[in-house]
């Protein structure tokens, strides 16, 4: 059984990080140097650090909101409940816009419809890693003197062009977190090319506080947990047991990764990124361009497998070099799919992107998209053998009913 996600981490790095933490370490310097490798890697002029990726967005957010307050940013309908809710919290109006199959990027035409005299800001997500068409969205953008601001959270390494994500526009935030091409445990960056901009986002972080101790050693802990968790032994053993106690229905709900009602609202997290998760997402960083290298080979080849019986896979793109963080099928019948590659031995998961506003009507695509989403862990794959067999498995059982025919809307 393939674990679902992959500590990328060292044991005795999380160790050593987190023996740091509780002496009390929190030296400037490996901050300095990871905005130093943020920088050269990016080929971006400037970058900052924060918690969070959502942190970094309402910053460069809030830049829009001090020179155009209450203005209206058009952004995907499909998308990660967080980020509506950081535009909304930088005092800004969000304004959905329906989105294109299967990769959930905003659909451009739609979005032109959308544009109103209030409109300053256009926000794109590049989902999974893949850029959106990046040459047409500045275009659009310069043409109508909106700000462009790239949500990178998935998309660490990610380029079209040879330029990379986040320096089209205003700036791009990217995600270090523990599930992340490039992780730290926590934290979140944001570059920008723009002077004035890195000013605001640099004052953010000095007026910005320590994360409480308990609150790093946490996560950091819970890290130390998942390099025993998501290994080759335990972590298929007890999922076999859960999958057998509880059932298909229940276990899906487990396993679902968008929020409840229960959860808290969304919210910023102004703080000093940790130095130690610094330090660690310095470290990792050359490994971390090693493995987005071998998922965009795994990727390319379930891409060109297809297609699925009952299931739309993505097209491969030479001119967007994506991560591939997660691959993603689209299926008519995506919990069937699920229960097809568990026998085969594989983990996945559901869609954790979802519909901002659940509605059909205005949004067809993006409720569709968000109900269809399965989760390949290429990630997690480590032989070709293994990669086989899970071709095997897709093109065996494929997850749909004879006869649904697919197309980039989601089944017909």
């Amino acid at each position: 059984m393939t674990p679902r996600d992959v500590v990328p981490l060292e044991r005795a790095a999380l160790l050593r990080a987190l023996a740091r933490c509780l002496a009390g370490d929190d030296r400037p310097e490996p901050r300095a140097a990871l905005r130093e490798s943020l920088t050269r890697e990016t080929g971006a002029k400037h970058a900052a650090l924060f918690p969070d990726a959502r942190t970094g967005l309402h910053a460069l957010l809030r830049w829009v909101g001090t020179r155009a307050p209450g203005s209206e940013v058009l952004l995907p309908d499909y998308n990660f409940f967080a980020v509506p809710a950081m535009v909304r919290r930088a005092a800004l109006r969000p304004v959905f816009v329906d989105v294109r199959g299967p990769h959930g990027e905003m659909d451009l035409d739609l979005a032109a419809r959308a544009v109103t005299p209030r409109t300053r800001a256009v926000m794109l997500g590049h989902f999974f890693g893949r850029p959106n068409d990046l040459h047409a969205w500045r275009a659009f953008a310069e043409a109508r003197g909106l700000w462009l601001v790239e949500d990178c959270a998935h998309a660490f390494g990610a380029s079209m062009a040879g330029r990379s994500v986040g320096r089209w526009g205003l700036g791009g935030a990217f995600s270090l977190s523990l599930t992340k091409g490039l992780t730290g445990v926590m934290g979140g960056a944001v570059i920008t090319d723009d002077d004035e901009v890195a000013a605001w986002l640099k004052a953010q972080e000095r007026e910005s506080p320590t994360l409480p101790r308990a609150e790093v050693a946490r996560s950091l802990l819970s890290a130390l947990g998942g390099t025993v968790m998501f290994g080759d032994t335990l972590y298929p053993l007890a999922l076999q047991h859960l999958q057998r106690a509880v059932g298909g229905d229940l276990y899906e709900t487990l396993m679902r990764e968008r929020p409840l009602a229960c959860d808290p609202p969304a919210v910023p997290t102004y703080a000093a990124m940790p130095s130690v998760c610094a330090e660690l997402a310095r470290s990792h960083l050359p490994r971390a361009l090693r493995d987005i290298d071998g998922q965009r080979a795994r990727a390319r080849a379930v891409i060109e497998a297809a297609p699925f019986r009952g299931v739309e896979a993505p097209t491969w793109e030479d001119d967007r070099r994506a991560t591939f963080v997660n691959l993603v099928l689209r299926a008519e019948d995506p919990r069937g799919l699920r229960a097809s590659l568990h026998r085969a031995g594989f983990d996945t998961r559901g869609d954790y992107l979802t519909s901002s506003t659940g509605d059909a009507t205005r949004f067809p695509v993006s409720v569709r998209l968000a109900a269809s989403g399965v989760y390949l862990p290429v990630r997690a794959i480590r032989s070709d053998e293994e990669l086989a067999r899970m071709i095997a498995a897709l093109r065996r059982e494929g997850g749909g009913r004879p006869g649904v025919r697919m197309n980039s809307m989601g089944p017909q």
